[in-house]
């Protein structure tokens, strides 16, 4: 009596195992990502074996899943910033992305990693144009969720008044210098991209560098423990200043807006 239920088991069993691959993961997962479920996206790409995931294929969609979860839009952001030149990168960005939580700049910081796993060494140059341009429009992002997240407390798209990036307690210097790596990574990868449509959106951040004293200088460093403390009131500055990329809450330009 009991042969109805074992009854083609042998194939359930193949299917079982088929669906249990690292292969069906990611292709479940890609699905997922179809339809903008990155969650359960990510938990198909986790789920799979180590080795699976230091494949480059894979590694580039773990990290696309996490932006997509962070909140990039990446053709809606690329476009934002290349139909509006000119206008300074941080608020625009604080626009883009007004409801952000530290939940996203998390997922952006993953994003971020996993595909920094292609250069470790920061040579950006052992990535590919596209795999460039991903890395950087994710920094972009980044920046943007973190802005949003301390700048924008009534999540209106402009910076608060009331905003100081001097102020530990309103922005933390451990968020100044990811905001220092981003924007750094972002600059590298998009000269390495050859992009230069977006790489207008951070022009002023090589002049700015380019003034300032030996060993202060802060662009081209790529760990958040390597920015020195006179470096962080540096950015700070920058952040807040309204040349630039600042966001302009500094009512000055940026020598005149360095944290004390």
């Amino acid at each position: 009596m009991f042969t109805p239920l074992l009854f083609g088991c042998t194939n359930l069993f193949k299917d079982v195992s088929v669906r249990n691959t690292n292969d069906a993961y990611l292709a479940d997962a890609k699905a997922a990502m179809d339809d903008r479920d990155y969650t359960r996206a990510l938990t198909k790409l986790l789920a799979t074996t180590p080795e699976f995931q230091a494949k480059r294929e894979v590694i580039l969609t773990i990290g696309s899943a996490f932006a997509g979860r962070c909140g990039l839009d990446f053709l809606g952001l690329v476009r934002s910033i290349v139909d509006a030149p000119g206008t300074r990168l941080f608020p625009q960005l604080v626009s883009n992305f007004r409801t952000a939580t530290t939940g996203n700049i998390d997922d952006c910081a993953q994003a971020q990693t996993w595909v920094r796993k292609l250069a470790p060494t920061n040579d950006f140059t052992s990535l590919s144009a596209d795999e460039n341009l991903f890395l950087a429009v994710a920094s972009i992002a980044k920046i943007g969720v973190t802005l949003g997240t301390y700048a924008d407390l009534d999540h209106d798209g402009v910076p608060d008044a009331s905003f100081d990036a001097c102020n530990t307690v309103k922005f933390p210097a451990a968020r100044t210098r990811e905001l220092g790596v981003d924007l750094n990574v972002v600059r590298a990868t998009l000269a390495a991209s050859g992009n230069t449509q977006l790489a207008g959106s951070t022009a002023g951040v090589a002049a700015t560098c380019a003034a300032l004293p030996a060993g202060q200088n802060f662009c081209g460093i790529f760990s958040p423990a390597d920015f020195s403390a006179s470096m962080v009131r540096l950015l700070g500055g920058l952040i807040a200043s309204r040349d630039a990329v600042g966001l302009g809450t500094c009512a000055d330009t940026f020598p005149n807006c360095i944290c004390p």
